[in-house]
């Protein structure tokens, strides 16, 4: 039995793979687009927009006989486009339609299948009933909240998520942020030459304070690229380990206990984190 990639088939066996794209169209006339994104993004966590402007397709004959009537009524009309899940595409215009279309297989229909009865449920919400209520003399109460809990995260919200979970694990008393950050051995401290030693103290003095200034700025770049904290630091009985929140690194003397701080703090992650998150 030989094993070979689909792009392979049609050099070394002489067989043709087919890709069917589908599509399915469907038109929501009270929910906005406002609702439909904060829909999928409770359902499916982060989503990617791709909006792009649909304009009128160009033939590249401007000398044409008759009426452009037909040709002003045809304005570019704004599409609004998001990716789902990174394989099912929904594009919302401005009249209420939306497509939705994604490349044929078992996963994907069923991700499209969830999106289109996640857009169906949208449409008979209570929520979606703003969008029309200026067409009555009524007034509604039903306001959307600005930001969906399960989509767009900050740097601390995602840090509470998972402290929540090690602490359910370990305890909250076994657990402690981490303070200062590590060094990086690139930013290692040099030694001194012997002609520029002085004594002992003076030594120890500006080597602290080269130390300090490292730290300093590696919490800098730490907050400015969205970690509150460099690790945290979990302690069982006589055994520690400190993870570090960049790069989920675990630290143990322990190779027991590393190994099963390992797994919780990726099972964490993957438990905090949104469905689909970029």
């Amino acid at each position: 039995m030989s094993l070979m990639a689909p792009e392979d088939l049609r050099e070394y066996a002489g067989l043709t793979t087919t890709t069917i794209t589908c599509k399915q169209r469907m038109t929501l006339s009270a929910a906005g687009i406002e609702l439909i994104k904060w829909a999928l993004e409770g359902t499916f966590g982060s989503i990617e927009d791709l909006s792009e402007r649909k304009s009128k397709a160009q033939n590249g004959d401007t000398h044409m006989n008759g009426s452009s009537e037909d040709a002003d009524e045809e304005i570019s009309r704004q599409s609004t486009v998001y990716l789902v899940m990174g394989c099912v595409t929904v594009r919302h215009s401005n009249s209420g339609d939306v497509e939705l279309e994604w490349e044929g297989n078992m996963l994907n229909d069923g991700i499209a299948d969830a999106i289109m009865a996640v857009l169906f449920s949208v449409e008979s919400s209570p929520a979606a009933v703003k969008q029309s209520s200026s067409k009555h003399s009524h007034s509604h109460s039903h306001t959307l909240p600005t930001k969906n809990a399960h989509a767009n995260l900050t740097p601390f919200e995602r840090f509470e998520r998972l402290s929540m979970f090690l602490e359910a694990q370990f305890g909250p008393e076994n657990l402690q942020p981490i303070k200062l950050p590590r060094v990086p051995q690139t930013k290692a401290i040099a030694p001194a030459s012997p002609s520029t030693m002085k004594d002992g103290e003076d030594d120890a003095s500006e080597g602290s304070e080269d130390e300090e200034a490292l730290q300093r700025e590696e919490l800098e770049r730490l907050y400015k690229i969205g970690i509150p904290v460099p690790g945290v630091e979990i302690k069982v009985d006589k055994m520690v380990a400190k993870v570090w929140l960049e790069d989920l690194e675990v630290e143990c003397t322990n190779r027991v206990f590393g190994d099963r701080v390992r797994a919780v703090v990726e099972r964490a992650v993957e438990v905090t984190a949104p469905l689909w998150a970029s």
